[in-house]
């Protein structure tokens, strides 16, 4: 089934054209998982109405729903499922992943001022409270008072975390809709059609363009897929998706919409391709008309890429970014022309796309400045509101203020709320390998975590961070874990081995 696979990516890329008939590509592994919804016991202040099941998943693919009850470094995973008397012990080694589904929020009052990206890749967010020539110390309601030593620090964006969360997923289908406000084809990828005129097959449907939903993302192959969902947006938002993709893809992202429709409606669309972007205006007096294009070629290197569509409706502003890069920002100088609700993804490529970990937030204005300079930084790099810059030593920050040497000046000392920035010297360079037996947890508001944990149960999860030391962290704050970080997923079902 494997070598099927590649024959047909490789003709896939290689742009043969496949018109007069279907290739179904089913998946290799039957679902073995049993209808039973998961036993979900939370603990007494959680809201087991809204929780999903959760879902366990092994390095070779196979999955269970079920409860995730806790972990015991030396023992495993601990699982527990209706059709079983007594809880399942997972040896460590084996497990993939676990999907929680936690919806905890921080607590009201809890502030969220600064985000900080670590060497390792980790990005933690919380109250900053100070940070001198060692350490970083980060109130958060997940895990209490943080404190993280200097020499592991990479970033630091003072603001970026007080956006609050609209909406994030797919976790599954409900709320989606395709082309007219239709439920989608089915929740399960369980074929995945290429082509344009399907044969027919006894007993079953023709089959349409369409997204499938499977593993929380959304999967379409050629052109004439759409999937919409409404938004609560604000004046000020950041739209943010994760796209994979095998051949030429061609997908355009909605927002603002009053319809579920491509070419119709109220609305503006950002388009991306492997060559360029662009800005459509969609008004259903005028039709469509192009504010701009931009090229990425970057794209063309990659076959996936973050991308944030950061809106400011008083302004009519609206900027892309791909991978926390700027790529183009424009501006509409005609009334704000979306009046709807709606949030729409459509393909019109030939290539296989894989849409997931969308995040609407609201946003607070400010925007990445991008560097000049290449390389390991050998200064710090301040980076104000306003977009200047200033290079040198950034001695500390307390009560606000951040204090800043630099060898042509005076010691600076800067409010914070005027910084958008600060990246750290050599920071690049001190990048800890991954070690076996670390996990990543996804944090349910923003950010994740890398530690080796020692001990996991409903009140408390203790572990010890590369970059951070001892740590002890608030279950409820993740809603995702992944294990064995360092070894292959030979039981992907994804679709291409996305």
């Amino acid at each position: 089934m494997r070598n099927t696979k590649s024959i047909l990516i490789g003709a896939l890329m290689a742009g043969t054209a496949l018109t007069y008939a279907e290739i179904i590509i089913s998946t290799t592994r039957p679902n073995t998982a049993t209808n039973a919804p998961g036993i979900v016991v939370p603990s007494p202040d959680a809201a087991p109405a809204t929780q999903q099941p959760q879902v366990l998943q092994l390095l070779n693919g196979d999955t269970l729903q079920g409860t995730f009850v806790g972990f015991q470094s030396g023992v495993g995973v601990k699982w527990r499922h209706s059709a079983v008397s007594k809880d399942i012990e997972f040896s460590p080694a084996a497990v993939g992943a676990v999907r929680l589904n936690n919806v905890s929020q921080p607590p009201a009052g809890s502030k969220q001022t600064c985000t900080v990206k670590l060497v390792n890749g980790d990005e933690v967010v919380g109250d900053l409270l100070e940070l001198d020539a060692e350490k970083l110390t980060l109130d958060t309601w997940y895990g209490g008072t943080l404190t993280i030593p200097r020499k592991s620090l990479l970033k630091l964006l003072p603001g970026v975390g007080k956006s609050t969360s609209i909406f994030e997923g797919p976790t599954d289908i409900k709320g989606w809709m395709s082309q007219g406000g239709n439920a989608i084809r089915g929740n399960v990828l369980e074929k995945l059609i290429i082509g344009r005129r399907p044969m027919a097959i006894a007993g079953a449907a023709p089959a349409q363009p369409g997204w499938s939903f499977h593993n929380d993302s959304f999967i379409a192959s050629g052109a004439g897929a759409q999937i919409g969902r409404k938004i609560k947006f604000t004046d000020m938002v950041n739209v943010e998706f994760d796209l994979a993709w095998r051949g030429y893809f061609q997908v355009s992202a909605h927002f603002f919409a009053d319809a579920l429709e491509q070419y119709s409606g109220n609305a503006y669309a950002v388009g991306v391709n492997p060559h360029n972007v662009h800005l459509l205006r969609m008004t259903a007096q005028n039709g469509q008309s192009n504010i701009g294009n931009a090229n990425v070629q970057s794209l063309q290197q990659k076959n996936n890429a973050r991308f944030s569509i950061r809106i400011n409706k008083t302004t009519k502003s609206i900027a892309l970014l791909v991978d926390d890069v700027l790529v183009q920002q424009w501006k509409d100088n005609q009334d704000f022309a979306g009046k709807g609700d709606f949030l729409m993804f459509s393909s019109q490529g030939q290539g296989i796309v894989k849409l997931s970990n969308i995040r609407v937030t609201e946003w607070d204005g400010k925007m990445p400045v991008v560097s000049a300079t290449t390389g390991a930084l050998k200064e710090d790099l301040a980076r104000m509101v306003n977009n200047d810059t200033v290079s040198g030593t950034l001695k500390s920050i307390k009560d606000g203020k951040v204090q800043f040497s630099t060898s042509f000046a005076a010691d600076l000392s800067i409010p914070i709320d005027r910084l958008s920035q600060v990246d750290i010297a050599d920071a690049s360079a001190k990048k800890p390998a991954l070690t076996p037996g670390e996990m990543r947890a996804t944090f349910v508001s923003r950010g994740s975590v890398t530690f080796r944990v020692e001990t996991w149960d409903a009140n408390k999860v203790t572990g010890i961070s590369p970059v951070m030391g001892k740590v002890s962290f608030n279950p409820r704050a993740f809603t995702a874990l992944e294990f064995n970080l360092d070894q292959p997923r030979p039981g992907s079902s994804d679709p291409f081995d996305f």
